[in-house]
């Protein structure tokens, strides 16, 4: 799905079988693409998500993990610093 409104770079969306966004695209001032990358399980939890990033220019993603319940617990960020989370106190 491709969207654009005037004054705004154009951004497309792109969908997974079960109607996710699994990217999203843009254009940057110099006219490069600039991505977002969303990865899920298989429940449909986003697993991993990149930073903005142009197109050949590495991929950082930040990583999810959750409990049985389906709550995040942890998420790691590319620097691998990790935040948890505590939602039972």
């Amino acid at each position: 799905m491709t969207t654009s409104k005037p004054g705004t770079a154009t951004r497309t969306l792109y969908f997974d079988k079960f109607n996710r966004e699994i990217r999203s695209q843009t254009a940057g001032f110099d006219n490069r693409a600039i991505r977002i990358d969303t990865e899920y399980d298989n429940l449909g939890l986003v697993k991993s998500a990149s930073r903005p990033y142009y197109v050949g220019d590495p991929i950082y993603l930040t990583t999810y993990h959750y409990d049985l319940l389906n709550c995040a617990i942890t998420e790691t960020n590319p620097q691998n610093k990790t935040s948890h989370f505590d939602y039972y106190r």
